[in-house]
């Protein structure tokens, strides 16, 4: 099991107390017409406005280890090389568990660090080249988006990409094949 680390500046995300005071405002930006998040969400790959710069607002802190300005740690299950969602007061990973065979999504608590859900999106069927210990990648690799309402999140999965729809309780609403994927070694 990895541990999150709720710093990590190099996708912007960094969860202090002073940004967690900020998330309990009501006020909120639009986004894309019925999209609305907060000023300090990170809904999507690369934040609220695919360009990887957090809103002017927030102060990250310019240094950590493992005990000064970490929130919390939790483990986590498998791995993944995607960036951590946040919305509201929840956190979305995607992971993959090689030994189980399974492709889930995972939600924390944002103040906490507590695992409130785990979805299991796929089971077996884990694509051979990445079986073999591929450290460059992982079998979650893309970053879970959300409209605010429901999660997406794709995953490479028996030899075709897959995206899954999500509501913020973890609840499958759909699942649909976007393409065949012919891994190369």
């Amino acid at each position: 099991m990895s541990r999150l680390l709720v710093a990590i500046g190099l996708f912007g995300l960094v969860v202090s107390e002073s940004s967690l005071a900020r998330s309990a405002e009501p006020s909120k930006t639009p986004i894309e017409g019925r999209i609305e998040i907060g000023s300090s969400d990170w809904p999507w790959w690369r934040g609220p406005q695919r360009n990887g710069i957090a809103a002017a607002d927030q102060k990250p802190p310019l240094k950590w280890s493992d005990t000064e300005n970490v929130l919390w740690q939790t483990p986590i299950p498998g791995r993944g090389h995607s960036s951590p969602t946040v919305v509201g007061d929840q956190v979305f990973l995607a992971t993959a568990e090689h030994d189980r065979g399974v492709q889930s999504v995972l939600c924390f608590d944002r103040q906490t660090g507590k695992k409130l859900w785990q979805t299991e999106i796929h089971k077996g069927n884990f694509e051979p080249v990445l079986k073999k210990g591929n450290t460059k990648s992982s079998l979650a690799s893309s970053t879970v988006a959300c409209d605010g309402e429901r999660l997406f999140i794709n995953f490479l999965h028996d030899g075709a990409v897959y995206t899954t729809a999500l509501s913020r309780d973890g609840k499958q609403l759909w699942q649909t094949m976007i393409t065949e994927y012919v891994l190369h070694q």
